[in-house]
């Protein structure tokens, strides 16, 4: 490590700032697959970028079918790691939305 680097203070970042528990792109992720897995669709959905709403503390997880047509999101308490049930679609209503194709 360069004088230079060692120098510059690290700065906290938002997540640090407001305690998040999930605090990257890929936690997010993985609580999403989680999730998904847990309602039998983790193989039939794709992910848009996750972005964090520091407004609502929460992350936006960007479901998408194989089409790339965007059919929903996740929403996950950055605070406390846990699936916003209210804000997430539920497999019913995506199977009979005929958003997705049943798996099998």
């Amino acid at each position: 490590m360069n004088d230079l680097a060692k120098a510059m203070p690290v700065k906290a970042t938002v997540y640090d700032k407001r305690r998040y528990r999930v605090r990257s792109v890929a936690e997010a992720k993985e609580v999403s697959v989680n999730y998904l897995r847990s309602i039998e669709l983790e193989n039939v959905i794709d992910f848009g970028l996750p972005e964090v709403d520091d407004r609502y503390h929460v992350w936006r997880v960007p479901l998408l079918n194989h089409g790339s047509h965007k059919i929903g999101e996740v929403v996950i308490d950055a605070h406390t790691s846990l699936i916003q049930e209210k804000k997430a679609l539920l497999k019913r209503v995506w199977v009979g939305r005929g958003a997705i194709a049943r798996p099998g």
